[in-house]
């Protein structure tokens, strides 16, 4: 189609390019000045059919040559501003849905978190991908187990689009051939034993068009909590344990209660040293540790009214996990402040105001669940405090001073307790706004 310049061997069909020739020379198919010298790509093309020969994009220094059906996506830095696929000189293919997207390495740019459908700053402490191939499940660090009458689990790399839109997505296959008891089939990746808390999480769906369950689980009991229904529809399932038994399985056990056989898609394996699952990270041979998310250097003192206002935000937790999570104005310490925080007990929001060291206001109330959306409205006058929670008023107290000097906006207050999880609104307001 357009800007697509044809050399030696190659012609247009319907909506698609074929090679088919022996062309020694001048036999690609490029691009003008869609490329800037080393900077990094990614090319995504599919490989309709092929009854010999390959094809590679040499707009790189050490080009990967590929030479079967089906999407291939790679990353390269280029060597030169036009972008060329060359086929060997001997090739019959055909190739279609060419894209090229730059890969930037920008830094200090916000996650979006569209999980619900609609967009959240995403927040997320340190953690580490403990599982070294996360996407690769041929690789000989996942143990294909077989036992009883069955020959042992199947993997199929790179079978179906995985949620990340590209190929790479596996397939697994189970069989427990009437095996009972102790008898299975299934995916296995041994964990690090010295590391007590540990949440696995893979993403999983049906091949088949039908629901399946499988076990799932890093502390096989036996029972109906380490097993996942697989459903048609590509879903994160996650399992924490605190145990001696570290192992990532995903398969069939003949004990259950699951189904004797299993056909289904697999993708994005993770294991963290943490009571719940962070967003994903992949790994290709090696653990990878993403850094924590840092939100910082926002307010001053022309937008902040220490004498009165509202402090408001509409935002959830990634775990009720114990910790403290601060997120407020105050005046570079403690001692003048307006904050909420999540306070280390299951499901509580409480807020604080201090003037000069002074703690003049300490609510609390309790949600149904933390990890849900709450708006929370912090009020403060002298003599006129409030907190509301989901649009009702939880707290009042009529008695007390104001803070004095407030110019930051942290969602961490200095003494530790940075907020991690999703926020989808912000507001700081000058005034004591009515009810």
């Amino acid at each position: 189609g357009q800007n697509w310049e044809f050399q030696n061997g190659w012609n247009m069909g319907s909506g698609v390019a074929i090679y088919s020739g022996t062309a020694s020379a001048y036999r690609t198919i490029y691009q003008e000045d869609v490329l800037t010298v080393n900077s990094k790509y990614r090319l995504t093309f599919d490989i309709v059919s092929i009854a010999s020969g390959s094809i590679e994009n040499i707009s790189q220094s050490s080009p990967t040559s590929y030479n079967t059906v089906g999407t291939k996506t790679e990353d390269f830095i280029a060597n030169n501003t036009d972008l060329f696929l060359q086929p060997t000189n001997d090739a019959d293919l055909t190739i279609d849905n060419i894209s090229v997207v730059e890969v930037t390495d920008d830094t200090d740019l916000p996650r979006i978190n569209y999980k619900d459908g609609e967009g959240s700053l995403l927040l997320e402490n340190q953690s580490t991908n403990l599982v070294t191939y996360s996407e690769d499940f041929s690789q000989s660090s996942w143990v294909k187990l077989g036992a009883g009458t069955g020959s042992g689990a199947v993997v199929t790399n790179n079978f179906a689009i995985s949620p990340d839109g590209t190929q790479n997505a596996s397939r697994l296959q189970c069989n427990l051939n009437g095996g009972t008891t102790t008898f299975d089939q299934s995916l296995i990746y041994d964990l690090d034993a010295t590391i007590s808390t540990q949440t696995i999480s893979v993403y999983m769906k049906s091949n088949n068009g039908q629901n399946q369950t499988i076990y799932f689980t890093n502390t096989f009991t036996g029972d109906s909590s380490d097993e996942a229904l697989v459903t048609t529809q590509w879903q994160r399932f996650t399992f924490s344990h605190s145990t001696s038994n570290h192992t990532f399985s995903l398969g069939l056990r003949g004990n259950t209660g699951s189904d004797d056989t299993a056909d289904i898609l697999i993708w994005g394996a993770q294991a963290e040293a943490l009571s719940y699952a962070t967003s994903y990270i992949p790994t290709n041979g090696s653990t990878v540790t993403r850094l924590a998310d840092v939100c910082n250097n926002s307010g001053n003192s022309d937008l902040i009214n220490s004498t009165e206002g509202v402090l408001y935000a509409e935002i959830s937790a990634l775990a009720n996990d114990g910790t403290v999570r601060y997120f407020g104005l105050n005046d570079s310490s403690n001692n003048n402040r307006a904050v909420f925080l999540f306070d280390g007990t299951a499901n509580r929001v409480r807020a604080i105001v201090s003037s000069g060291g002074t703690k003049y206001v300490d609510f609390n109330y309790t949600v149904t669940d933390l990890t849900e959306f709450h708006k929370i409205a912090l009020k403060y006058k002298t003599d006129d405090f409030a907190l509301w929670i989901d649009g009702v008023e939880r707290n009042t107290d009529t008695s007390g001073l104001t803070p004095v000097g407030l110019d930051n906006l942290e969602f961490d207050l200095n003494t530790g307790g940075a907020l991690y999880g999703n926020v989808k609104c912000v507001a700081v307001f000058k005034e004591a706004l009515s009810d």
